[in-house]
C-alpha cells in the first residue's frame, strides 16, 4: 500500500515499483499524423486569456499539450517544443471511459443488460451471482483488486499472468456488490470477459467497427495479454487530435457530424454516478462529491467541495483521467472538449487547471 501511494493516480495502475527496470510495451514509434478533419477558430479575447492562463499552469505541471475544441473547431492549442503532437501517448488509465460505449451498443443489439448478473454469461465468476454490467462499470463490484497481475503486469513486454481475464474471473467478492466504490482493473478485465462471450468477439473489435471507424479515431496501439485480451482499463495510445474525437462524440450524445454512432442519451447514461460513488459514472469520473466510503488507492481528486473538477458549478462535466495526468475533459454546457497529455505531476490538480479554463 506504501508503494502504491507513491504513485498519484487518476484513473491509473498502482504500477509495483518493484518492476520498474522490467521493459515496457511502448508504441510511441507509431506515428498518428494530423487529418485537416478539425475546423479552427479564433476565440474571444477573454477565452484565449483564460485558455492560456490553464496552458501556462498545465505547463508548470509538466504537460506536453492541450487542445481546447469548441463545437468541431480548435480555438486553441499548444505543444511543448520537445514534444510531436503526432507522437502517441500512453492515455493510461484515460482508456476506461471507451468501455461505455461498448456497453451501450450492446444494451442497444439486446446483447447486454447493464442489471442481469455477469454470472448469466460467466458461471464461473468466483465473485458469485449479485454482480452486474453496472457494477463492473461504476467499479462497485466489490471485486478483490489485484494490482501487479492485472495492472502493472500488463505494462511489460514479457508478462507473467497469460489470461489476465480469467485472473480476474477467478478473484472472490470482498464486499456486497454496490456497496463500496473502489478504483481498479479487474472491473473492466471481467467486464471484456463478459463481452468477449455475449458478443462473440472483444470489446476492442467492437470499438474498432462500430465507434473508432465511423469518427475516424486512429490509434498507435493497445496493450493485450499474452492470451491476445485486450486491456480495457489502461491499453490505448493516441494523440490529442484523436482523443478528442471521442470527447465530441460523448459530448454530442453519440453523434459525429450529424451521423447517429452510439445511441440517444449515451451522454446522461454513461454520467451517471452510484450511489456508492456519485462522481463516477459508467467509466468517467464526474463533477459530483466524491461517495464517503470511496476506496480511491491514491487517486489524486479534491473530496471536498461539491464537485471533484470544478468547484464553481458546471454539475454536467466529466472527464476520462489516465496516470501522469493524462486528461480527456468534457464540458457541455460550454460546448467544449479539452485533452491534455503530460509527463505527470504530483502537484496538477484539476480544479485548479478547470478554474483557469473555465468562465
Amino acid at each position: 500500500m506504501q508503494a502504491r501511494a507513491l504513485w498519484f493516480i487518476v484513473g491509473s495502475l498502482s504500477l509495483s515499483l518493484g518492476c520498474a527496470g522490467a521493459p515496457k510495451l511502448d508504441f510511441s514509434d507509431q506515428s498518428i499524423p494530423t487529418t485537416e478533419d478539425w475546423g479552427t477558430a479564433e476565440p474571444e479575447a477573454a477565452d484565449l486569456e483564460r485558455y492560456t492562463a490553464a496552458r501556462d499552469y498545465a505547463e508548470d505541471q509538466q504537460a506536453v499539450a492541450m487542445l481546447v475544441i469548441e463545437g468541431t473547431d480548435i480555438v486553441f492549442e499548444w505543444a511543448r517544443d520537445d514534444y510531436d503532437p503526432t507522437t502517441p501517448r500512453h492515455l493510461f488509465s484515460g482508456t476506461k471511459s471507451f468501455s461505455c460505449a461498448v456497453a451501450e451498443l450492446l444494451v442497444e443489439d439486446e446483447v447486454l443488460d447493464l442489471d442481469a448478473p455477469v454470472s448469466e454469461a460467466i458461471p464461473e465468476l468466483a465473485a458469485g451471482d449479485d454482480v452486474t454490467a453496472r457494477h463492473l462499470l461504476q467499479f462497485t463490484s466489490g471485486i478483490k483488486q489485484s494490482w501487479f497481475a492485472l495492472s502493472s503486469d500488463g505494462m511489460k513486454v514479457e508478462q507473467r499472468i497469460e489470461d489476465k481475464y480469467a485472473h480476474a474471473v477467478a478473484l472472490e467478492s470482498q464486499w456486497d456488490a454496490g456497496s463500496k466504490f473502489e478504483y481498479g482493473s479487474s472491473h473492466q478485465m471481467v467486464f471484456g470477459e463478459q463481452v468477449d462471450r455475449l458478443a462473440g468477439r472483444s470489446a476492442l473489435d467492437i470499438l474498432d467497427e462500430r465507434v473508432f471507424a465511423p469518427i475516424g479515431f486512429r490509434y498507435g496501439g493497445w496493450h493485450h495479454d499474452p492470451s491476445g485480451n485486450p486491456m480495457l482499463p489502461y491499453g490505448a495510445w493516441t494523440t490529442a487530435h484523436e482523443w478528442a474525437r471521442y470527447g465530441v462524440l460523448i459530448r454530442d450524445d453519440g453523434l459525429w457530424e450529424g451521423e447517429r454512432v452510439l445511441p440517444e442519451g449515451v451522454r446522461e447514461r454513461c454520467t451517471t454516478g452510484s450511489e456508492a460513488n456519485p462522481a463516477y459514472g459508467l467509466t468517467w469520473w464526474l463533477n459530483q462529491p466524491i461517495g464517503e466510503d470511496a476506496d480511491l488507492s491514491g487517486v489524486q481528486l479534491d473530496r471536498d467541495g461539491d464537485g471533484v473538477l470544478h468547484p464553481g458549478g458546471y454539475e454536467d462535466a466529466f472527464v476520462a483521467a489516465g496516470h501522469n495526468d493524462q486528461r480527456l475533459y468534457v464540458f457541455p454546457s460550454e460546448d467544449l472538449v479539452v485533452v491534455m497529455l503530460s509527463d505527470g505531476s504530483r502537484q496538477f490538480r484539476d480544479r485548479e487547471f478547470a478554474t483557469r479554463l473555465l468562465p
